[in-house]
């Protein structure tokens, strides 16, 4: 999640007007958009490639800015050292995810024990920016933890930040997992001829927008 720092960062400095504005003792917000999110998980089997996403991605962003950090400032160097809070937590409810068939999602379901724990968070602990693409577009190397079937583990995460319009973020994220890290064990078919591999390749496609009224 990167790339979710960076974009904060961008956002909040674009979303509030005033030049020379003081950012000390302000919070800046942001929210999902529904319908402009996407999950895909993926991996391999000895059989084919295997697939599943959803659309549904709950989630909000905070960021608070150090004291003395002024507009012009912000504009000029986006240095994470002006960040004095951030805190990013995301949501994906496990019904959500659509597989190739309805058999698949029933299994996916079973495995990632979905009655006992329905949803698969994320919570952002670190980020340190890579490079600036473009002028509004941003590459971070991120920290995290990821929490699925009630098991919570560590999770480095590559990640693209873009400003886009009218306080918006567009951010891209992609890692790779083992299900047995997770305490999952890979699912297989006819008597174990059809196996699942341990590894799992998430990519996330998160839009955020500024919530109004920050304060």
């Amino acid at each position: 999640m990167a790339a979710v720092f960076a974009v904060l960062f961008l956002t909040a400095v674009l979303a509030f007007p005033g030049p020379g504005a003081t950012w000390a003792e302000t919070i800046i917000r942001y929210e999902s958009i529904p319908g402009k999110s996407r999950v895909v998980l993926s991996g391999k089997s000895t059989l084919h490639d295997w697939g599943a996403e959803s659309t549904v991605i709950h989630g909000r962003m905070e960021v608070r800015l150090t004291e003395g950090t002024d507009l012009p400032a912000l504009m000029k160097s986006f240095d994470l050292c002006r960040l004095a809070y951030v805190d990013v937590k995301v949501a994906i409810p496990i019904t959500s995810l659509r597989a190739d068939s309805e058999e698949l999602e029933e299994r996916m379901c079973h495995k990632l024990n979905y009655e006992k724990h329905p949803k698969i968070h994320y919570a952002f602990d670190t980020a340190e920016q890579r490079e600036c693409l473009e002028v509004s577009e941003y590459m971070f190397d991120t920290m995290g933890k990821l929490t699925v079937n009630g098991v919570t583990r560590p999770v480095a995460m590559n990640v693209i930040i873009q400003s886009l319009y009218e306080g918006q973020l567009y951010i891209q994220g992609s890692t790779t997992l083992k299900m047995t890290d997770l305490n999952i064990k890979p699912p297989s078919l006819l008597c174990g001829i059809v196996k699942a591999d341990d590894e799992i390749r998430i990519h996330i496609w998160w839009a955020v927008r500024r919530v109004d009224g920050n304060m």
